[in-house]
């Protein structure tokens, strides 16, 4: 079974290949290849590039081998973000909120979505969520770094 790799952004070549057959990029030197992570990773490069498009069929790639992959199902919602695709936006980032609903970064970008949509109310309620996840995270730490210090200091205590 053959998969062509077609990118459009400019000085990348078409590729033809075969699903097991990696190559290099001879513009970025990225190996590319047929694994999940690997069209990830090469989104992400591409999305911080600002090559939306073109980051947004890796993240979908990426879907398609491994459906599960919360990290493309939020990148997708913010490529779609970038190319005012609003409510396909909203539904990525619904997907990842499936997947995880503690993902912090999908609350956000689905506020974005939801705000660029004119949803306003449902929008701060999505960043509040994902502000109360953080303030939960930075919570946590705190209490877990706090409970390794008495644990630590009940120990020293006992060795005295």
């Amino acid at each position: 079974m053959a998969l062509e790799v077609k990118f459009g952004v400019p000085g990348l070549p078409y590729f033809g290949m075969h699903m097991h057959e990696p190559f290099a990029d001879p513009d970025t030197g990225f190996t590319v290849s047929t694994d999940a992570a690997s069209w990830y990773e090469r989104g992400v490069a591409l999305a911080d590039s600002e090559h939306h498009r073109e980051a947004l069929a890796c993240f979908e790639r990426t879907l398609a081998l491994c459906p599960d992959h919360i990290g493309a199902w939020v990148f997708r919602g913010v490529e779609l973000i970038h190319l005012d695709q609003f409510e396909e936006a909203l539904n990525s980032c619904d997907q990842a909120l499936r997947l995880n609903p503690k993902e912090q970064e999908a609350w956000t970008f689905r506020g974005v979505a939801l705000h660029r949509l004119g949803r306003f109310r449902e929008a701060y309620a999505s960043y509040d969520r994902a502000l109360g996840l953080r303030r939960q995270g930075v919570g946590q730490r705190w209490l877990q770094g706090l409970k390794r210090f008495f644990k630590l200091f009940a120990v020293n205590r006992q060795s005295c």
